[in-house]
């Protein structure tokens, strides 16, 4: 990852200052949903002694969404504990404490712009001169002389507030001056910038080369040695600080060389080898963040012979491929950047001259101020697995959609696999245990073999917590359609529906092997065609067939009773946590006698193709030697899987489009499926695609 990385570097880095800190600029997209976003900018006069407050509006165009932080110079904010001095922030308290101080420590002494800002800060801040010199906080933003505070309010502050409060009250006076003069809210307002005299500070040449040193102030003193990414003889330094990923231990003794606690044998940098990590880095965040459920995603391409050509050209393949993956980073399903990638890998072949293989890495990570928590490093994952996945993932969802064109749902994907295991969450909406969706994921990417029981077994654990309403504290406790009231049929139905869709995917991509021994060879009775057809091209043998065929027998009787009495008791007689050979046999025998009475009971009761139905499925049953005596081949999770895909495929194929007569479809048959409850389920394709 690390060669990954800086060779990405390599074709950002430039010595022109100007441009070395444009691909130093953190790309920067407002939340949409709190209104038109802006940017704050204090302007100080040197001359007159007056600030203006400005505030245009953020450019949230998504083809230019780092034109307002590239204009501002936003590079995100120091690491670590140093002190805050980029003069384009998120954080309105640092700007009204410590950026300014410390910009003038950074600067030279005849800087101009140290002597604009000295100035500033004799009028425009206070001093504290009982605080420490070194306090961050002993300089304070002073609203009165800015123009819109009272008078004392500053000392008012500072004798009542500790030290490290006070930059938090000033903004917040300063948020709240702006949303009631200027009509515009706190959480609308996305960076904050200085300027002197018309000129931001950002943009000033002086601060620039201030934050170009800075970010390579570890070789103040440096040593000669090899450095580890360029393989040169330089100066070089084990100061890995500045870096956003962790690339080596540095804080545990025994990875030191000879346990002596220094690493610079261990993994040591040149000025072009940090430089090409930092910038790499910085590309990474801006245009290859991406989100699977509640996870955040680093995706990392990688040129396996990328010194064979120009350097522009690999540059333009990179823009070619990944382009839009920027665009589709605040995408919320994950299949819509796979089809972006999609799109943009087969740009790579008409490209005349190039034949550069690729690989691509998935980080999976999770980051708040202090920590960098990778939770999975997906490895070398080639363009053709993603396009293999893409190809089958529609040949999958077209093959259901011609069992049943009226029931739709989503093509299977990374992000649709999040919405099918039970995952705890915590109260920010943070997976606690993602160890086995990780897990997931990595076999999925890299085409290695999954285990069908286990999987299974996770799909019935979150589908019994969905039909029984019990889905609080899970990762779906508030996903439309997947968090109705208990017993309702809309929400398993549909998961089931996408479960089954996600399992022949697997099979499709590699990931699974097809079930049974060699698939079921008998032939069904007339009339069973398209339960024949799915269960020759699902492979199962006699026992998951036979399953199947008693979940359709299930949802004939459930029909009726839902006709007749506005509920289905049969499901009742279904455990959702699995069913053992001794309550398989009751509930077939309760199928059979419910049957009875709804064949006499209710007129539109499907005589001739529920007794096809049971006459296969004992038959069947038989010849996989299922006995109540010893253990079947079908642990208790599989067979409930295989009885309610029985069901769900029934309901599939019965739905008809919205033709209604008194209630029933056009044929005669019950349709409460098609109740408009159900509307939100079955076109959740349509509006999927929300932010």
């Amino acid at each position: 990852m690390i060669d990954a990385l800086a060779s990405l570097g390599k074709l950002q880095y430039s010595e022109d200052p100007q441009q070395l800190i444009r691909s130093l600029v953190r790309f920067r997209r407002p939340d949409s949903m709190k209104g038109q976003a802006h940017y704050l900018i204090l302007d100080f006069s040197t001359k007159s002694k007056k600030c203006t407050i400005q505030l245009p509006e953020f450019n949230t165009r998504r083809e230019d969404s780092d034109y307002t932080p590239q204009r501002l110079h936003y590079i995100g904010i120091v690491p670590a504990a140093g002190l805050q001095y980029h003069t384009t922030g998120h954080d309105l308290r640092h700007l009204c404490s410590q950026v300014l101080p410390a910009v003038l420590d950074k600067l030279p002494g005849k800087s101009p712009l140290g002597d604009s800002i000295r100035q500033v800060l004799a009028d425009y801040f206070v001093l504290d001169m009982e605080l420490d010199p070194k306090n961050r906080y002993r300089y304070l933003l002073d609203l009165e002389a800015v123009g819109i505070a009272n008078a004392g309010f500053t000392d008012k502050i500072r004798s009542e507030a500790a030290d490290k409060e006070r930059p938090g009250l000033v903004a917040k006076e300063l948020l709240d001056w702006v949303k009631r003069e200027r009509q515009i809210a706190p959480e609308q307002i996305d960076l904050f910038a200085f300027s002197i005299d018309g000129q931001l500070i950002a943009r000033h040449p002086d601060y620039i080369r201030a934050v170009l040193d800075d970010q390579v102030s570890m070789f103040d003193k440096a040593q000669e040695g090899i450095c580890c990414v360029t393989g040169q003889q330089a100066e070089v330094s084990a100061d890995l600080t500045k870096f956003k990923f962790k690339y080596y231990i540095t804080d545990k003794l025994n990875f030191s060389s000879s346990l002596s606690g220094r690493f610079e044998r261990n993994f040591q940098l040149s000025r072009t080898g940090v430089w090409q990590l930092l910038l790499g880095e910085r590309y990474i965040m801006n245009r290859l963040r991406l989100r699977i459920g509640s996870f955040n995603v680093y995706m990392i391409p990688e040129f396996l012979d990328s010194a064979a050509y120009d350097a522009a050209q690999i540059r333009e393949t990179i823009n070619e491929v990944y382009s839009d993956v920027r665009a589709l980073a605040t995408q919320k399903e994950a299949q819509k950047i796979e089809e972006g990638l999609k799109k943009e890998l087969s740009a790579i072949e008409s490209l005349d001259g190039i034949r550069t293989q690729m690989l691509i890495n998935l980080l999976f990570f999770e980051e708040n101020k202090s920590e960098f928590k990778v939770y999975r490093h997906v490895k070398d994952i080639s363009p053709s697995r993603i396009t293999l996945m893409l190809d089958k993932g529609e040949e999958v969802r077209e093959y259901f959609r011609s069992i049943a064109e009226h029931f739709r749902a989503n093509r299977p994907s990374l992000e649709s696999l999040y919405y099918m295991i039970p995952l705890q969450v915590d109260g920010k909406g943070k997976v606690k245990n993602p160890q086995m969706l990780m897990q997931l994921y990595d076999s999925i990417l890299s085409g290695r073999k999954l285990d069908r029981r286990e999987l299974i077994e996770a799909f019935v654990a979150l589908l019994g917590r969905v039909y029984h309403g019990t889905t609080g504290g899970l990762q779906i406790g508030n996903k439309r359609g997947l968090s109705n009231e208990p017993g309702s049929d809309f929400a398993w139905i549909r998961l089931i529906w996408e479960q089954m869709h996600y399992i022949r995917w697997l099979e499709e991509i590699g990931n699974l092997r097809r079930e049974g021994a060699g698939g079921m060879r008998i032939e069904l009775l007339s009339g069973l065609e398209k339960e024949q057809e799915h269960i020759q091209a699902s492979g199962f043998d006699e026992a998951r067939a036979a399953m199947f065929l008693l979940g359709g027998a299930i949802k004939f009787v459930a029909d009726a009773q839902q006709a007749k009495l506005k509920s289905k008791p049969i499901m009742q007689k279904v455990n959702f946590k699995g069913i053992s050979e001794h309550l398989l046999q009751r509930l077939i025998a309760e199928v059979f006698e419910k049957a009875e009475y709804y064949r006499k009971a209710y007129e539109y009761f499907p005589r001739y193709r529920f007794d096809a139905f049971y006459s296969e499925l004992t038959r069947l049953l038989d010849l996989s030697g299922f006995s109540i005596t010893r253990q079947w081949k079908l642990n208790e999770q599989e067979t409930l899987h295989y009885i309610l895909s029985g069901y769900t495929f029934q309901v599939g194929i019965s739905m008809k489009p919205r033709e209604y007569n008194g209630g029933q479809a056009a044929d005669g048959q019950p349709d409460e499926y098609r109740a408009a409850d159900a509307d939100h389920i079955l076109d959740e394709e349509e509006h999927d695609d929300e932010q």
